[in-house]
């Protein structure tokens, strides 16, 4: 079993790592431009509904987004280990790559959370609550999603470190 793995590796290596690459850009691309760029333009509409609705449905699109990014990143990054046979490596590269492993539990964790304050943030505008759908969405875009950008570039970081792929 081992052999074969280790030839489907060396057959769909560069895919594998260019797939993994572009899903974790644009992963944190994604969760930077979202909180740098479109929370300030969508929190500068007047109308309370309007800038809350808006809001809660470029998140979820976002959301989802993430986590069919995560899985793909995940996925990818058990058939870069099965392939690499980290197992028989360097110490250091399975701390780096549990590490790794880490952070994308965080994240998942993380991208439930702020879907689960979507959900709210969505039935308390249902409710014209304004200020606890706006407590949760100033949560999720102030807070949790720069957190999730910064564990995201810890990860390309430890992802050159490892020298998993070419990006």
């Amino acid at each position: 079993m081992e052999a074969f793995i280790n030839e489907i590796y060396d057959e769909f290596y560069i895919w594998v790592h260019i797939v993994y690459c572009l899903f974790l850009v644009l992963l944190v691309g994604g969760s930077f431009c979202i909180s740098f760029f479109a929370k300030p333009v969508l929190f500068e509409i007047k109308i309370p509904n309007l800038r809350y609705s808006q809001t809660i449905a470029l998140m979820q699109r976002f959301v989802y987004f993430a986590f069919v990014s995560l899985a793909i990143i995940s996925t990818s990054g058990i058939f870069i280990a099965m392939g690499q046979n980290l197992h028989n490596g360097n110490p250091a590269d399975n701390v780096i790559f549990h590490s790794m492993e880490g952070i994308w539990v965080i994240m998942m964790g993380i991208f439930i959370y702020i879907y689960i304050k979507l959900k709210e943030a969505s039935k308390h505008l249902k409710n014209h609550e304004y200020i606890q759908s706006h407590e949760n969405l100033e949560l999720i875009t102030r807070y949790l999603l720069v957190f999730n950008t910064f564990l995201g570039i810890v990860l390309i970081y430890f992802n050159i470190l490892l020298g998993n792929n070419q990006c």
